[in-house]
């Protein structure tokens, strides 16, 4: 007769019928029951452990070696104009990352990446702010490269006022409205505030300390880089000190005449917006998605190269990491210890970054990449010069 037994019934009829007692031991094949059920729960767990830290988000983020770019294939200048020769002037960028759990552990392992906590990268910011300062920086280096590399090549420039973009704006302030009809944003440029026209910061500060606390204010404004117009109306604020700290609060719109007493203000960090006066052709630099402003060294020297009729570089292929200003002022940058190893990857003989950050880059050039640190474009062309670059002005 044919019996369906459970198989752990079956071991204890067996182990009976030869006259052996477990004495409290499993059966064998109970035992390689559990042990695989037991890996199996494990490594489960293990999976969804790894899963789980790979997708929760920590408030760190990862500064690691990016790539260099050639900036000639950037640059557009009439075709009479450009002159080529050999050599290149590069970019360097670096890669920001935002870590998860397991890519802390992992970025961490590489000392060529910088962990930093994500305020000391963004600051009060938001992401999408940072962002886009990071395009306003770039637009100010592009059009400070312009100015100072017509100059540098003899040209009779000038520099004009092209209005005032919103940089920042404070938490909290009156700036801050609660629909796109009676809020700023970064980026957006400040055409006129009730029929003004505003073509500086000076000229924004003027005509908002006209005005009292409490008073609406229409102003025009455009995005950056577009042409579409939007009207925004803000009910101006007042400055108030706490703690020897002094920000631009909300205070209520006056109604019947009421005056309100303390200084008028918007909330926001004005940027100036400047043209090229006298330009006697047009050049436009791309920026190819790269953001900030570190880029400005690189684009004054790629541009001089392309306009120049000597050699500048020599046919050395150069890198460049810093800022431009329109006195021609390099400006310190970030990130230079992963722009060092992006360089010295790439294969370039010689690196420019600022005179402050020299020893920095210095530590990890390696043994063939040369560094030099400077504090203006007159340094800068200095030291091409000695490495057998040549500039010929447009007076010579």
């Amino acid at each position: 007769m044919d019996v369906n037994v459970d198989p752990v019934d079956a071991d204890r009829a067996h182990g009976a019928l030869d006259g052996h007692h477990s004495n409290g031991r499993q059966p064998r094949s109970r035992r390689k029951t559990r042990l695989v059920r037991g890996a199996l729960i494990f490594c489960v767990v293990a999976v969804g452990g790894l899963l789980a830290a790979s997708l929760i988000s920590v408030p760190y983020e990862a500064i690691t070696p990016g790539s260099t770019l050639k900036v000639g294939t950037l640059i557009t200048v009439p075709k009479a104009k450009r002159h080529y020769s050999p050599g290149s002037v590069s970019l360097v960028d670096v890669k920001l990352i935002h870590l998860t759990v397991i890519g802390r552990l992992v970025y961490g392992l590489n000392h060529d990446n910088e962990i930093l906590p994500i305020d000391r990268v963004l600051g009060t910011e938001s992401s999408s702010d940072y962002n886009e300062q990071g395009v306003i920086d770039m637009s100010l280096a592009q059009q400070a490269a312009t100015f100072v590399s017509f100059r540098q090549l003899g040209y009779d420039v000038r520099v004009g006022l092209h209005g005032v973009v919103i940089y920042a704006i404070g938490q909290n302030s009156p700036a801050v409205g609660s629909t796109q009809s009676n809020s700023l944003r970064v980026g957006d440029l400040v055409l006129n505030i009730d029929d003004h026209a505003v073509t500086s910061t000076v000229a924004l500060q003027q005509l908002i300390r006209q005005h009292a606390p409490g008073d609406l204010v229409s102003l025009q404004v455009r995005t950056l880089n577009t042409s579409r117009q939007r009207t925004v109306r803000i009910t101006l604020g007042r400055f108030q000190t706490s703690r020897d700290v002094t920000q631009c609060q909300v205070v209520e719109e006056k109604t019947g005449g009421q005056a309100t007493s303390g200084t008028a203000c918007l909330g926001v960090d004005p940027m100036q917006m400047t043209t090229i006066a006298d330009q006697p052709f047009a050049v436009n630099l791309s920026s190819e998605g790269i953001i900030g402003p570190s880029a400005g060294l690189a684009f004054t020297l790629g541009l001089i190269k392309s306009l120049d009729t000597g050699d500048l570089t020599n046919g050395l292929q150069i890198a460049a990491s810093g800022t431009m200003s329109i006195d021609g002022v390099v400006g310190d940058v970030g990130g230079v210890k992963q722009k060092t190893i992006a360089v010295r990857q790439s294969g370039a003989s010689v690196f420019f970054v600022p005179s402050i950050e020299y020893k920095l880059a210095k530590a990890n050039a390696g043994a063939h990449l040369r560094v030099f640190g400077v504090k203006n474009i007159e340094e800068a062309l200095r030291d091409l010069r000695s490495l057998g670059g040549r500039i010929v002005k447009v007076s010579q």
